[in-house]
């Protein structure tokens, strides 16, 4: 029995009937359902005016600690990086007034109808089509 009850009402509140069940209850006045939601936007920037201006992204980080890092990299790494710049920067004959220029890719290159038969169906490329 207490299953049945509320299976009834909630069959009767999505129409089972001709009306809803709460069909007539007054509706809220649209006017006044803004003005609250302006009011608590506006007590909730004077409860901390400073929140307003951050970005999402550092009020996930607001409150974490820094964490502490137990890795080094080896000197040899370092060492080998500063010889291969001393070594690209410092060559003889080189002149470093003008920055280096950076080739775009090529493109990709699509083939004609034609070659696109002959590469796909080599043997429908000696037939004409009508």
């Amino acid at each position: 029995m207490k299953v049945v009850v509320p299976l009834l009402l909630a069959l009767a509140a999505c129409g089972a009937t001709q009306q809803p069940l709460l069909s007539h209850a007054p509706a809220p006045n649209v006017g006044a359902v803004a003005g609250v939601a302006a009011a608590a936007a506006a007590a909730i920037t004077l409860a901390s005016p400073g929140a307003a201006n951050q970005k999402p992204e550092d009020k996930v980080n607001e409150n974490t600690r820094p964490q502490q890092v137990n890795e080094s990299v080896p000197s040899d790494v370092l060492d080998r990086l500063d010889e291969q710049n001393a070594g690209s920067s410092n060559a003889p004959g080189q002149q470093n007034a003008s920055p280096a220029v950076k080739k775009k890719p090529a493109g990709v290159r699509l083939p004609s109808p034609r070659e696109a038969v002959e590469q796909t169906q080599p043997a429908a490329a000696d037939k004409p089509a009508n």
